[in-house]
């Protein structure tokens, strides 16, 4: 009887308490912190992290391998670590309720405070900031510079007393700095704190492992030509690999080593809508830049594209970019009244047409993963209009790829919610296909590592 009566007890003492709990609410979940941003030093010492809580400053903390908080620092965030582990970096945002009342009285988005740079020696414990400044950069494998945009500063228009009649004007408008000009780029060395400016830098790149610093420059003067650059920061030098008046250069990649560089030039200053675009590389030792293809030369009919990533395997045997079907050009003798637009939607669409809408651009835009062999000097498609999506192996150095192609089954994943493809294992050296699985639904998930498929 005496342990019913203690059960009793006991289950009502648990009733009790789980009648007081507080029910959890959205004000509850605004006090919740979510770590961000985590990072571990290269030598295991230090990680820094981000924490958010709901619509508040991120709080930016870095700790020691002992638990002990270094650094702690409000609206920081995107935190890195130099490669020798002797600097964190990272960007510091404006406080929220004053930018808030800034935006409520209606100031010009290019009067409002900007992000700065924070960057804390962990040994000194020493903190310097710099602003206002729109980017920055840390070499991935090597210390010893970092490099960061610098944001323009809106300044009042100055006037002048003219000398014969004594009116004012305006005196001549300089070079602006902005996203067509581009912003001056300061290339920092954090051991002897000396900064030089490059100016008008619409685009940079640091090598993985070679101390080499790729920029374009529009130039110091509205009159000056659009260039690439290289900056060898072991010995100053700087190399122009190629320049052109309102020339346009996209998808900067650098090969591991930092020996070779690849990028897409566009110098038509014409609105065509095909864009002729030229893929050119540079290797060490080179005066300049040499061009590897264009779209008279391109295979299959297709054209170099500027939506493709560029970048090299890592033994740098290969340069990968990405073609594209020519774009269907408008016509634009017509006026807006006279385009019909119609849209046109059928029920057995292989997908929503509320999805076509949002895919719609990057439809537009795909390009098809395709290797330069440097050695061979060939072009050898990989992807294509069928099968899509490439997958390298063994980080680009493997003689195989694995394609892949969800078109058969797009319908059925509205309504199973899954994913199925065929695929191809592909050549990257002569584009044949060495393998085909037709895999529909019962088929298991596939791993393609080192050129070994799974």
């Amino acid at each position: 009887m005496q342990w019913k009566l203690l059960f009793l007890f006991w289950a009502m003492a648990i009733a009790l308490a789980s009648g007081q709990k507080k029910v959890l609410d959205h004000s509850d979940l605004a006090l919740w912190r979510t770590i961000k941003g985590e990072a571990i030093s290269p030598n295991g010492q230090y990680v820094l992290y981000s924490l958010e809580q709901g619509e508040k400053d991120h709080f930016f903390n870095i700790q020691d391998a002992q638990g002990t908080v270094v650094l702690e620092y409000d609206r920081g965030h995107k935190g890195r670590f130099t490669y020798d582990s002797q600097y964190a970096l990272f960007t510091i945002k404006p406080w929220k309720d004053s930018l808030n009342a800034l935006k409520k009285r209606k100031v010009k988005k290019e009067l409002l405070p900007k992000d700065s740079l924070g960057i804390f020696h962990l040994k000194d414990k020493q903190l310097t900031t710099i602003g206002p400044v729109k980017s920055y950069k840390v070499p991935e494998k090597w210390s010893g510079h970092i490099a960061y945009q610098l944001e323009a500063i809106k300044k009042e228009k100055k006037k002048e007393q003219d000398s014969t009649d004594g009116t004012e004007k305006t005196t001549k408008k300089p070079k602006k700095v902005g996203k067509k000009n581009g912003y001056h780029l300061v290339l920092h060395n954090l051991a002897t704190k000396q900064r030089d400016t490059l100016p008008f830098v619409t685009d940079y790149l640091f090598a993985k492992k070679g101390k080499m610093l790729a920029y374009v420059s529009t130039g110091e003067t509205k009159k000056s030509d659009t260039g690439i650059y290289i900056r060898n920061l072991e010995t100053g030098q700087t190399t122009t690999l190629h320049h052109a008046a309102k020339a346009k250069y996209m998808q900067l990649g650098f090969s591991e080593s930092g020996e070779q560089l690849g990028f897409i030039v566009d110098v038509d200053t014409s609105k065509v809508q095909l864009r002729p675009n030229e893929l050119f590389l540079w290797n060490k030792g080179d005066a300049q830049a040499k061009k590897l293809l264009d779209n008279n030369s391109a295979p299959n009919k297709l054209v170099v594209s500027h939506h493709g990533k560029l970048h090299f395997s890592e033994d740098a045997s290969k340069m990968y970019f990405g073609l594209a079907k020519p774009p269907i050009e408008k016509d634009t003798s017509l006026l807006d009244e006279e385009i019909v637009n119609v849209e046109v939607w059928t029920y057995d669409e292989p997908r929503l047409y509320t999805v076509q809408e949002l895919q719609l651009k990057n439809d537009s835009i795909h390009s098809y993963v395709t290797a330069f062999d440097l050695k061979k000097k060939t072009v050898t498609p990989i992807a294509n209009a069928t099968f899509k999506d490439a997958e390298l192996a063994d980080k680009g150095n493997a003689p195989l790829a694995l394609i892949r192609n969800g078109a058969p089954y797009e319908r059925e994943s509205q309504w199973t919610a899954r994913r199925y493809y065929d695929y191809q294992v592909v050549n990257t050296g002569n584009g044949t296909v060495a393998q085909e699985f037709k895999l529909g639904q019962n088929t298991p998930i596939v791993h393609f590592i080192n050129g070994i498929l799974f």
